[in-house]
């Protein structure tokens, strides 16, 4: 079939994609939330449910291309899409890598592979971060959060873990996007203060880390002011 150069798509379709351009980016986001994500078991990664942005799954990835961790800790793993996600990234940059993945609950895990070391513990707990501070001695290691979203929780476990993170590399607090939103019907609002606040009290407590904003360049991130890059 031949077209002619003034060929254009029906009005019809113009209109329904246009219409759903002109929607706020807090629009788009509460739609995302409500209608895409729905809870787990609709994203998936490798048949394993995940509910990261997929924007800030491709940050992640350049991330580790980038700065080449030999360790990842996640705190709060769910069902495991992000750790599987995160042990098939270290898969491909090959050599001596692991994911260590702390949850307090192992019944709807569906990860596997190899480099995923299970730690099933609370993370506050002494002996679990006495374990991972083992785990990842003398080997470069970035750590993602998303357990807990309470502001105090995740405040704790940004100073009981802060000291492992490598010079070079990445504390990522997930879901900070929670304390941007506080009106009533929207899916993202929590009435608790949530990791956002968390970081910036940390920011405030510990020079060492700072906000790679440059890491937020795809107009959302449920990560706001959160890919902290340790500096010092």
């Amino acid at each position: 079939m031949k077209f002619e150069k003034s060929a254009q798509a029906s009005r019809a379709v113009v209109e329904k994609y246009r219409s759903a351009w002109k929607q706020s980016l807090s629009d788009w986001v509460n739609d995302y939330q409500s209608q895409v994500v729905r809870g787990y078991g609709y994203i998936h990664w490798r048949g394993v449910p995940i509910v990261q942005a997929p924007q800030d799954l491709w940050t992640f990835q350049e991330i580790l291309m980038e700065r080449q961790p030999e360790v990842v800790v996640e705190i709060g793993s769910a069902a495991g899409g992000l750790t599987q996600y995160l042990a098939d990234l270290l898969s491909l940059l090959g050599g001596e890598r692991r994911v260590v993945s702390i949850d307090i609950s192992r019944v709807n895990f569906q990860a596997s592979s190899p480099l995923i070391h299970c730690i099933t513990a609370a993370s506050e707990a002494e002996s679990t971060v006495s374990e991972v501070a083992e785990l990842c001695r003398g080997r470069k290691t970035l750590i993602i959060h998303d357990g807990n979203h309470r502001a105090e929780a995740v405040y704790q476990d940004l100073l009981s873990y802060s000291d492992l993170v490598t010079p070079g590399q990445y504390y990522i607090v997930t879901d900070g996007i929670i304390d941007l939103f506080k009106e009533e019907g929207v899916k993202l609002s929590k009435k608790y203060p949530g990791p956002l606040v968390a970081v910036e009290a940390f920011l405030e407590h510990d020079q060492r880390f700072r906000p790679d904003l440059e890491r937020e360049k795809f107009a959302v991130t449920y990560n706001p002011m959160s890919f902290l890059e340790r500096i010092a």
